[in-house]
């Protein structure tokens, strides 16, 4: 495959407005940089609110971390978000994982 004559280089990825598109047969998007990110904020905010209030962890995980983890949302599978979100009420509120965040 060529562009004005000169060839093209092939990648097995394509990172495009902070989000890595994967060469695959069906759509897909790696999610693992948004993870990173993702938890890095969560844990750097529970590290530094360590005794405050829940609602106050809570509060600053929806400013800060929520925007990482929402950027691009259209192109990810929401399953996996759902997950990464409801490990966001297990940490703040103490539940395990086998407890539902929801009730």
């Amino acid at each position: 495959m060529s562009l004005s004559g000169k060839p093209l280089q092939w990648v097995d990825s394509v990172k495009y407005l902070g989000i890595t598109f994967m060469s695959t047969k069906v759509f897909s998007v790696d999610l693992n940089q948004v993870r990173h990110k993702f938890f890095g904020c969560t844990n750097s905010i529970l590290v530094h609110s360590s005794g405050g209030a829940e609602l106050i962890k809570l509060y600053l995980m929806e400013c800060y971390c929520y925007p990482v983890l929402s950027y691009g949302l259209e192109c990810f599978n929401l399953n996996h978000l759902n997950a990464y979100w409801n490990s966001v009420y297990r940490k703040i509120f103490d539940f395990r994982s086998w407890e539902s965040v929801i009730s």
